[in-house]
């Protein structure tokens, strides 16, 4: 009876102890799972040890890779920025390569502009008639101021014959380039000189007087006489061919009548000086002259 009874209390006790033991099991997991009953209870706890397991370690790897793939994707963005920026960089080649281009294309019209103020002085236009009018008085000048030169050669004193010969030198050779440039202007023969205002018509009304009498004089009267002629005459050139430089156009013109300037000058000091001078010999071919 009593070894009934220990079975039966044994029998009884061991659904205790199995069911104690899943209790247990968890700290053991391993061995556990060696029993069949324990198993089923540990397939539970594994599989909720598992879970939190997995979920650790799949949490784990996984913040792992996606905190990596987090970085890595910020930094796959930055080579994105970097290749936007090299972008910006082929970018920058295209506009520098741009501006270049632009800077030739602006230069090219620069040298044009450049070379177009030198167009209107070329050489071979045609004078206009206000030019020409300056031409023709300029020529008219050398022509009168040769023939007066020539005729103190015959009837002045010596040192009037000296400035005679300065004036046709000079003046030949102003006449020859005032001739080429008209030549070069399409002005083929230089025209006549006509009095603008009254004031021209009044002085060549005197000149021709001044002329007239000169041709009568000899020796010293001539001299004095055609000195006086060559002061006034050359301040009367030396103020209008101011007012020619002012007014001319062409710039071959203006050229010309600024070298002429400093030989005017020269002639009408030179007359001064002779003015001033004692009054020349009367030991001359002229002042012999009946």
């Amino acid at each position: 009876m009593k070894l009934r009874a220990f079975a039966v209390i044994a029998a009884l006790a061991l659904p205790a102890v199995a069911s104690a033991q899943p209790g247990s099991s968890p700290s053991s997991n391993g061995p556990s799972t060696g029993s069949s009953p324990s198993s089923g209870p540990s397939s539970p706890s594994s599989s909720s040890g598992m879970g939190p397991n997995s979920g650790a370690s799949s949490n784990s790897p996984s913040t792992g890779s996606s905190p990596s793939s987090g970085p890595t994707a910020p930094a796959a963005g930055p080579p994105s920025t970097t290749g936007p920026s090299t972008g910006t960089s082929s970018n920058a080649p295209g506009d520098n390569s741009g501006p270049p281009s632009n800077a030739p294309s602006t230069a090219t019209p620069s040298a044009t502009n450049d070379q177009s103020p030198t167009t209107p002085s070329r050489p071979g236009q045609k004078l206009s008639d206000a030019d020409t009018k300056i031409v023709a008085h300029l020529h008219h000048v050398n022509q009168m101021e040769i023939t007066l030169a020539k005729q103190a050669q015959k009837q002045g004193t010596s040192r009037v014959k000296d400035y005679a010969n300065t004036i046709i030198t000079d003046h030949q050779s102003s006449d020859r380039d005032l001739t080429a440039l008209a030549k070069d202007h399409k002005v083929a023969t230089i025209p006549a000189d006509k009095p603008q205002s009254d004031a021209d018509r009044q002085d060549e009304k005197d000149m021709t007087v001044s002329v007239a009498r000169l041709k009568t004089l000899k020796g010293a009267d001539f001299d004095k006489e055609y000195i006086n002629m060559m002061v006034s005459g050359h301040d009367k050139e030396l103020t209008r061919i101011d007012t020619s430089m002012t007014a001319a156009n062409d710039a071959d013109l203006k050229s010309l009548l600024q070298a002429t300037k400093p030989v005017l000058q020269r002639h009408a000091d030179a007359a001064r000086d002779l003015q001033k001078s004692p009054q020349a010999s009367l030991d001359t071919p002229a002042a012999k002259q009946p």
